[in-house]
């Protein structure tokens, strides 16, 4: 994460991410039983120390670019990012494992973490054309 502190958040992001996902393919059976068992571990207070790493790492990432991204909650943040890429990296190493080669599962989750902080505002919906034109047909009669 240092070596990409400068670079732009889209593509520090997607290396983070690519970097996780070939975690996943080097061990998938070893991430399929940790995943299986991690929450069972934690109830007997059990801490995944590499699962802290990766908050801290990407919480260190994320702090000189607060006021860049839309979530206020930087902890809270952090929680939904590395949950939301381990959760769909686990699913693509037992469901798909086929998305775990290239580049595009990468991008598909580079998209939906980039937009998760920073979104885009909201485009003004296009009117109905059916409903417009049928109401403009009522007042007409």
């Amino acid at each position: 994460m240092a070596e990409l502190a400068g670079a732009p958040l889209r593509v520090a992001l997607g290396a983070l991410i690519g970097e996780v996902l070939a975690e996943k393919v080097a061990d998938p059976r070893l991430h399929q039983t940790l995943h299986e068992l991690l929450p069972r571990m934690r109830q007997l207070g059990y801490v995944d120390s590499h699962e802290l790493k990766i908050f801290r790492a990407v919480r260190a990432f994320l702090a000189p670019r607060a006021t860049d991204i839309r979530p206020r909650d930087l902890d809270m943040a952090v929680f939904i990012l590395v949950h939301s890429v381990n959760a769909l990296a686990y699913a693509a190493t037992t469901e798909r494992p086929e998305y775990l080669q290239g580049d595009a599962f990468v991008e598909e989750l580079c998209s939906l973490v980039v937009g998760y902080l920073r979104p885009e505002p909201a485009r003004p919906r296009p009117a109905n054309r059916r409903h417009s034109s049928a109401r403009r047909g009522e007042g007409s009669r």
